[in-house]
């Protein structure tokens, strides 16, 4: 990071008037702060600019970057991959979610669901969409954009990759489903697919 011939980072925050003044501490650390997300950005990597090599030993690495990349985008080291999966028959009592698929994560660690599948297998007549309603739930509560699948995704052997749904610690994720038309006989199976890694809290 550039500082000025002090040594010290030139300073990027303003106190808005409605605000009092920080402290000397304060101002350090949020105008640090500043300067981290100025580097980093939106790109989730934070790396030294390249340096030159006419500066560097015969033979060395310039500037080997310390790169970090956000827990659902990249596995990180020490992760566990999952794929779990279910199957029940159908049909079932209308208008009650049934558990096809629970997982619980372990204590300890945090974790990413990244692909999917809901499907309708053997059915007799064939299915029709919106004649089940497919939910994902943690901790009681449907999550977002995924508490009325009323389509089969992806499959067991391809699961659909979705945008990354975080779970932590201790949660547990339900896969449910429901009848809610005329439905024939046969089974619905359910998937997730993700990977656990070592908690270090909330982030």
């Amino acid at each position: 990071m550039p500082t000025n011939s002090s040594g010290v980072l030139p300073n990027l925050i303003t106190v808005p008037k409605q605000y009092a003044p920080l402290n000397a501490d304060g101002l350090g650390l949020a105008n640090l702060a500043a300067w981290h997300m100025q580097r980093i950005g939106n790109t989730g990597m934070l790396a030294a600019p390249p340096e030159g090599t006419s500066l560097l030993p015969l033979g060395s690495i310039p500037n080997p970057a310390a790169t970090q990349r956000r827990v659902w985008l990249d596995e990180p080291p020490g992760s566990i991959p999952f794929d779990e999966q279910n199957t029940i028959p159908i049909p079932l009592t209308p208008g009650v979610d049934v558990p096809v698929l629970t997982m619980v994560v372990p204590q300890g660690y945090d974790g990413v669901i990244k692909w999917i599948s809901n499907n309708v297998n053997h059915e007799v007549p064939p299915f029709d969409a919106g004649e089940l309603i497919w939910k994902i739930i943690i901790n009681g509560r449907p999550v977002r954009n995924f508490g009325n699948i009323l389509q089969q995704k992806g499959t067991i052997a391809q699961g659909r990759e979705i945008s990354p749904i975080r779970v932590f610690s201790g949660d547990v994720v339900v896969y449910t489903v429901q009848t809610a038309g005329i439905i024939g006989f046969g089974e619905t199976i359910c998937s997730l697919t993700g990977y656990f890694y070592p908690s270090k809290g909330i982030s």
